[in-house]
């Protein structure tokens, strides 16, 4: 069985200002998806091998590639 837990975007802090590499590695670790890191967790527990997919970081790495494409 294949289960994804996805989290919900919350990097709003990303929108209309270049964010440094270091700036936004440190706000996604700050908006972490506890919950669902802690699901995944519990569920590795009964053996089931869960895939977590952070929306934030799946934001970033698209700002990023949209800004070099601009450039």
């Amino acid at each position: 069985m294949k289960i994804c837990l996805i989290s919900a975007p919350t990097a709003n802090k990303f929108d209309h200002q270049a964010v440094g590499e270091v700036d936004a590695a440190r706000i996604m670790g700050e908006l972490a998806p506890v919950g669902v890191l802690s699901l995944a967790a519990v569920l590795e527990a009964k053996g089931l091998q869960p895939e977590v997919v952070d929306l934030n970081r799946v934001y970033y790495s698209w700002l990023q590639e949209s800004n070099r494409k601009k450039n």
